[in-house]
């Protein structure tokens, strides 16, 4: 392929690293990956911090690593981390869409996807 988009899909795998390992493998030489998805960010404990944890439960989230931890696999991957923004923080995605305010999630029983959330 010249190209593989992965678009909120990555945080999926249960596996990312080996997930990249395919993705590498099936790319023409120049080919690339383009990511967008959720990330941990530096110095989050993702063991530990409820933030995370709640996110983890609520997204079905298997693969929750940081840009730099995808750097680094990618690396050894004969790949190159080429651009990492923060589309988030570049939008004010939160500040437009939440007025600011991180929503109140309701913890619902019973679910098999996501938690709703009434905004």
């Amino acid at each position: 392929y010249h190209a593989i988009y992965s678009i909120e899909a990555a945080i999926h795998s249960p596996d990312l690293r080996h997930t990249l390992t395919e993705w590498s493998a099936a790319l023409e030489p120049g080919g690339i990956v383009v990511l967008i998805d959720d990330f941990l960010s530096v110095g989050v404990d993702r063991d530990s911090d409820p933030d995370v944890e709640l996110f983890v439960k609520s997204w079905l989230a298997n693969s929750v690593v940081t840009t730099t931890e995808l750097a680094e696999w990618s690396d050894g991957m004969g790949m190159a981390l080429v651009n990492d923004r923060d589309l988030g923080s570049e939008y004010q995605v939160l500040k437009r869409n939440y007025r600011g305010r991180r929503p109140e999630v309701k913890v619902q029983r019973g679910l098999k996807h996501q938690v709703r959330c009434d905004v």
